[in-house]
């Protein structure tokens, strides 16, 4: 048994050595790649057969490798091939596929939001199977296996200073030259540059500059490095600068940098599509690297990357290849649903990372819900012949006196099911429907349910967000005019806003939202209890923060926010409505929007609201890019005129507990005795 590595020199090849110490070994093995310096030095004890290179998007490059995965396949014995791309995978894996090889192709970390032209075509390859390193696209047949910078971790950096500093500067091996990324750098790194009037410090460069044109620059370059080369500049280096290529960034972490990168752009011919704003937006939020735009870089910021330092795991986690067989030529017709517990199952947690989920679906909620409720959840999941999860429908069954009754899923703004068409749907819900029972749920994106003639629809939210596709001044301008007045206005007024990940302060927004939804709404607050698990959910690595603005030591508003995907989530507001005219709503609204981009987040969800709340719409359309309306389902069966007594009653007891006689303390115990029947 014999496995075969295959991929593209520089990044592809970097993923593809560093993945394969944690793939499970399984015979020997011989790789294939292109000769040049890196893969001379990188593969110098490997077993390797080196190819011509196949060229960008190259069909006859393709077509050459045909013979020579032929060739292979009969003297090695190949019985399993991992590639990581590029173009160098379709002229392997599809024919060694065919001969009846176990195929696995894992997708470029640098691809975060959708997949390479190579891995669009291998989706369909009979009996390879495709992964994605990151969990919000394990979808449609696409596995999650693990993360190329699952072995990394920042950290803080004691570095002494030294008599001077020693900067690298590296565009990789990529034959797209990225002169503008040079040229932008010189004034910053000179003799007498910004560094060294900062620092006092003489400044030595060591500047990689591939292919691009430089001569007629004050610096001296070298265009490429031997591998071993590099790896020894890096790690003697203060500060890294560099191109947002996987291979470099993964040089820099293995060298213990946290280096400064900048994004190479199609428009300019530096690449052959933007994808390395999404690798830097996505390092960015691990805290792994420092992402900057060109002309943006400052002393400042080279002298933060000096302090940060990147360790690595002593045991990474293996990547997982999957098991289960891979797709045929024609997906089967016949799909298995299997019940499942979502708050446990991993291939709920695969449904709930991919694009139709949601901070509502996940598990880290779920069992916020059940554990302050007592509610039990159930779900079902559908799996396809491959094995992949294709659908899945969640909700909890409560019994209560207001009666049985089904909800997907309570005191969430929306928990879409994962249905891909009806005939899933109908599927996942089969015998739920048919026990005269009343059934509700929100759905923002499903189309399957909203079709569905057993259910009718009860009412309509509007949904609004932010995408943080842009630098945070760009994001400025996009807001409304009205909105950017009053984010200026809250500034002249005072008004100042902390970020805080501690469970005190969701306990002082608690106080805070009592007194709001009592004085203003005459409505309960959900129990403390649910926020303290929340909390206990999501605070493990700062998911859960709240916002407070202050006007000197008075909290005069505040906000919980949840992060879950790459997305923010405003979840809970509150504030003092004779505070409203210093703004304070505006100024938390711009800071998440702020915490979220520093982080390297995709969304601001600013949550639903009702449409018979127009001053609520028109503020949160001064902020959202992004507008649509969440559909309440219900089904006809089970009302009844019980149900009704029984609601009104629950609403004339709300009333007396929130009238103004009555105390906070008092109004905030009924929450926790009474919320559990608001659903």
């Amino acid at each position: 048994m014999t496995t075969l590595f295959v991929a593209t020199t520089g990044g592809h090849l970097a993923q593809l050595h560093s993945l394969s110490e944690r793939i499970p070994a399984d015979g020997p093995a011989v790789w294939v790649t292109s000769r040049n310096e890196q893969s001379t030095s990188m593969l110098a004890d490997r077993n390797v057969v080196y190819v011509p290179p196949v060229g960008c998007r190259s069909v006859r490059g393709v077509l050459r490798c045909l013979p020579i995965a032929h060739r292979l396949w009969r003297a090695r014995g190949i019985t399993r091939a991992i590639s990581t791309g590029s173009g160098i995978a379709l002229g392997f894996l599809p024919y060694l596929a065919a001969r009846g090889v176990e195929g696995h192709y894992i997708e470029s970390a640098a691809r975060v939001n959708s997949p390479s032209l190579t891995g669009k075509l291998l989706r369909w390859v009979p009996r390879v199977r495709v992964y994605t390193q990151y969990p919000h696209a394990a979808a449609r047949g696409w596995r999650y296996g693990g993360s190329q910078f699952d072995v990394y971790r920042s950290t803080t950096a004691d570095r002494p200073r030294g008599d001077r500093l020693r900067v690298v500067v590296t565009v990789g091996a990529s034959t797209f030259p990225f002169r503008r990324m040079i040229e932008s750098l010189v004034p910053l790194l000179e003799p007498d540059g910004a560094l060294h009037q900062a620092t006092g410090l003489p400044v030595e460069v060591l500047w990689q500059t591939g292919p691009a044109p430089v001569d007629d620059l004050p610096i001296q370059t070298k265009p490429y490095l031997p591998i071993t080369q590099l790896a020894e500049a890096l790690s003697s280096a203060d500060v890294v600068i560099s191109h947002s290529g996987t291979g470099s960034v993964l040089l820099a972490f293995d060298a213990g940098k946290a280096p400064v990168v900048v994004t190479r752009e199609r428009r300019f011919g530096e690449a052959i599509d933007d994808h390395q704003r999404q690798l830097a937006t996505e390092l960015g939020r691990r805290g792994l690297v420092l992402h900057r735009e060109l002309g943006d870089i400052t002393a400042d910021d080279l002298l933060a990357a000096r302090s940060t330092a990147v360790g690595t795991l002593r045991e990474p986690p293996p990547f997982q290849l999957s098991r289960t067989p891979a797709k045929t030529l024609m997906r089967s017709a016949t799909t298995e649903i299997v019940t499942v517990d979502p708050r446990k199952d991993s291939r709920w947690a695969e449904l709930a990372a991919g694009p139709q989920g949601s901070v509502f679906t996940s598990q880290p909620w779920l069992e916020a819900l059940c554990r302050t409720y007592g509610f039990t959840p159930e779900a079902r999941i559908a799996v396809d012949a491959s094995g992949a999860v294709v659908g899945g429908f969640a909700w909890v069954r409560i019994h209560d006196i207001r009666g049985e009754r089904l909800c997907s899923l309570p005191f969430s703004d929306w928990a879409d099911p994962f249905a891909p068409d009806e005939a899933v749907w109908h599927r996942l819900t089969s015998g739920i429907f048919d026990q005269d029972l009343p059934i509700a749920l929100r759905c923002l994106h499903s189309e399957a349910p909203v079709r569905d003639p057993r259910l009718r629809e009860a009412g309509r939210l509007a949904w609004h967000a932010t995408r943080l596709d842009a630098p945070l001044s760009e994001l400025h301008q996009r807001i409304s005019a009205t909105a950017r007045r009053n984010i200026a206005a809250a500034e002249r007024n005072g008004v100042r806003i902390t970020a805080d990940t501690g469970v005190e302060a969701l306990q002082n927004f608690h106080r805070m939202q009592v007194r709001l939804r009592k004085h203003k709404y005459r409505m309960l607050a959900q129990p403390m209890e649910f926020f303290e698990n929340i909390w206990e959910q999501f605070h493990s690595d700062d998911s859960v923060v709240t916002m407070t603005a202050r006007v000197g030591d008075e909290p005069v508003a505040a906000a919980v926010f949840l992060q879950w995907n790459g997305v923010l989530h405003f979840k809970f507001g509150s504030s003092l409505q004779d505070r409203l005219q210093l703004r304070p709503n505006d100024a938390i609204y711009w800071a998440a929007i702020r915490w979220a981009a520093d982080r390297g987040l995709r969304l601001v969800d600013w949550g639903v609201s009702d449409l018979d709340q127009p001053g609520l719409l028109r503020f949160k359309r001064k902020y959202a890019d992004d507008e649509k309306q969440v559909v309440t389902l219900r089904s006809p069966r089970g009302s009844s005129t019980a149900r009704s007594e029984v609601d009104d009653l629950l609403g004339e007891i709300t009333g007396l507990l929130t009238d103004e006689s009555v105390s906070d303390d008092i109004t905030r115990k009924a929450g926790s005795l009474l919320y559990r029947y608001f659903c």
